[in-house]
């Protein structure tokens, strides 16, 4: 993937960390993929809202193991160009939407239980 210099200066900003930690902490900082494992990485399913990103929407949060088996092939990007997406990407997409809406829901009962 081929990132241009106004993406790699937001991902690097202060700007970027706020989104960034808002989205880990709208789970609980859980995983979409693997919910039992702490998420540490907020991933782009989409570019379109840069600088304005929302959960669900725009991003979903995953543990590193979760980002890098989603940037394989075969699941968002053939032969590793951005612009080539996998056919898979939608579903992988739809099903990081859901998992990450259900565990928002669950995140204050699981709060709750653990006091």
């Amino acid at each position: 993937m081929t990132r241009s210099s106004e993406y790699t200066l937001y991902i690097q900003s202060v700007e970027w960390r706020k989104t960034s930690n808002n989205i880990l902490s709208a789970t609980g900082d859980r995983c979409a993929l693997h919910p039992w494992k702490k998420a540490t990485h907020a991933h782009h399913l989409h570019y379109r809202n840069l600088r304005n990103e929302w959960v669900i929407r725009d991003c979903v949060p995953l543990s590193p193991e979760a980002h890098r088996l989603i940037h394989q092939d075969r699941f968002w990007n053939l032969n590793g160009d951005s612009r080539t997406p996998s056919r898979l990407r939608p579903f992988v997409s739809g099903y990081l939407r859901v998992t990450t809406a259900c565990l928002m829901i669950l995140n204050p009962l699981l709060k709750f239980i653990r006091q």
